[in-house]
């Protein structure tokens, strides 16, 4: 419909502008909420389900842009959250300056702009669920929504992603098993790479097996933990910490712990940055105890599972790995099917 020179110029006039972000309905720079990009992939995702090989079972991966910059939620979305519901409380680290009125003006504006696009995107679900339930697949569907990270929305005078604290690291999961429906809440740490055992396994397989490979090192590890046995009420609990990795820091975290170790780009040796929060204790504020002796077996508890992670499962930041941006960028698609192809003929040895 030629939109996306429309949406470019959109791009170009906010980064024309600064960050934060500040909702502009996307109605205001041309583009409908029929033609919105997340109307468009719930459109695509109900015309497959609709047209779906009824002799075989269905895999749909549907992948939102929202609630992300920019920031365009449709206008009847963002009419319906009132200013005055925004919370316009920032949170602030010891020593920082809370933000000036400008600043928070734009941050709670951006807050309200948030909360629009995810009641967007609630409704786009809504229509996949009723699509489920129209076509007769609600009750035979394993349904799983999260998302990769969090938003800062201002906490802390930082506005996205990349940071170690809760509002950026602490993400949804919520998966719908129709034989173990009953809404259960767990509070105990899961990760991302749990996501992909847990549906290998509700599929009858097992993740270890069909994940395992003998080559390259480390391969042989499969450090994602089904969580069918939370799903059926076995248990609470299927990992004691979780994991969590930036280009800068790695994270070690509990229910309410977080150990967090800044990694050191200097050519010499250097101790390394570590911070130690206890979220219980100081009501969800970010207060450094990594000195408090009161924490020294917490502390060291923290450092051996980061050691053994860093040691036995290779690390998922990998762009400053010249071999890979090199090597891999200059083979062609299709030799790269064929070496593919090569190594998946190599008889694998499970442990």
């Amino acid at each position: 419909k030629g939109l996306l020179e429309r949406y470019r110029d959109e791009l170009d006039r906010r980064a024309s502008l600064g960050h934060p972000e500040v909702p502009v309905p996307s109605e205001d720079f041309g583009i409908s909420e029929a033609d919105h990009v997340e109307t468009v992939i719930t459109d695509q995702a109900i015309q497959r389900i609709r047209e779906r090989d009824l002799e075989r079972p269905f895999l749909l991966f549907c992948s939102y842009l929202s609630p992300h910059p920019i920031v365009d939620p449709p206008r009847r979305y963002l009419d319906r959250i009132a200013p005055e519901s925004v919370d316009h409380a920032f949170e602030t680290l010891d020593g920082q300056e809370p933000p000036d009125e400008s600043l928070k003006l734009r941050w709670t504006d951006n807050r309200r702009g948030y909360r629009a696009m995810v009641e967007f995107v609630d409704d786009q679900i809504g229509r996949l669920l009723e699509t489920l339930r129209s076509e007769d697949l609600l009750e035979n569907t394993v349904i799983v929504f999260t998302a990769d990270h969090g938003d800062m929305l201002g906490n802390h005078r930082w506005d996205g992603k990349n940071q170690p604290w809760p509002e950026s690291v602490t993400i949804p999961l919520a998966i719908r098993h129709p034989r173990y429906v009953t809404g259960r809440r767990v509070e105990d740490p899961v990760s991302l790479i749990d996501v992909t055992a847990t549906l290998l396994d509700a599929a009858g397989l097992d993740p270890q097996e069909e994940l395992a490979l003998t080559w390259p090192a480390w391969n042989d590890v499969v450090p994602g933990r089904s969580l069918m046995p939370v799903l059926r009420g076995e248990t609470d609990c299927v990992r004691e910490f979780a994991f969590t990795e930036n280009d800068g820091w790695d994270m070690i975290s509990t229910g309410r712990l977080r150990y967090v170790r800044h990694r050191q780009t200097t050519r010499e040796y250097e101790p390394p940055v570590e911070e130690f929060v206890d979220l219980s204790r100081d009501s969800g504020r970010w207060i450094d105890r990594s000195r408090d002796p009161a924490y020294a077996e917490h502390l060291a508890w923290c450092r051996e599972r980061w050691a053994f992670t860093i040691s036995s499962t290779p690390v998922g930041q990998m762009g400053w790995a010249r071999v890979i941006d090199e090597e891999f960028a200059a083979i062609p698609p299709s030799r790269f099917r064929e070496n593919v192809e090569k190594y998946e003929r190599i008889p694998v040895k499970h442990k």
